[in-house]
């Protein structure tokens, strides 16, 4: 593979695993090649990581490991955005998605809102919850028009 080859590679699983999504590859003479998958961000929550002796093995393992772990990061993810809307709601009465911003990307709250409202409901009882939208000036491209739940 040419190293755009392996870039694009990179690029298509990242894109899989999502906006936060960081991926390095370790090559050394005295070990396998492995290529980790930190899907909060190399400073952040989760990796997953393979090793391989040739280049399609070693995306292959790594796309069918992310395959594996994806349910237990969006689970991880949802329950993180049902505590801050918890929290949110208990600081200001009311959760917005500018106090979500703050820790998760639009499309992760596009993605996972309805369901972290619903588990936020059930972790805590001093529901109901819900998202409430943006006003039009502070929303960036992709962010939800509506309320979320």
């Amino acid at each position: 593979m040419t190293p755009t080859e392996i870039r694009d590679a990179l690029r298509a699983i990242a894109s899989n695993v999502g906006p936060k999504a960081e991926i390095s590859i370790v090559i050394g003479a005295e070990y396998q090649p492995n290529l980790a998958i930190y899907p909060n961000g190399i400073t952040g929550t989760g990796r997953v990581s393979v090793d391989a002796d040739t280049w399609e093995e070693l995306f292959h393992q790594a796309r069918m490991e992310w395959d594996r772990q994806a349910a237990l990061h969006h689970k991880q993810t949802i329950r993180a955005i049902a505590f801050k809307i918890i929290e949110a709601t208990e600081e200001m009465g009311r959760c917005t998605e500018q106090s979500l911003r703050a820790e998760f990307d639009p499309s992760t709250i596009k993605r996972f809102g309805a369901v972290a409202v619903a588990e936020a409901n059930r972790l805590a009882g001093n529901g109901p919850f819900s998202i409430v939208p943006s006003e039009p000036g502070n929303r960036r491209d992709g962010d939800t028009d509506g309320e979320v739940a």
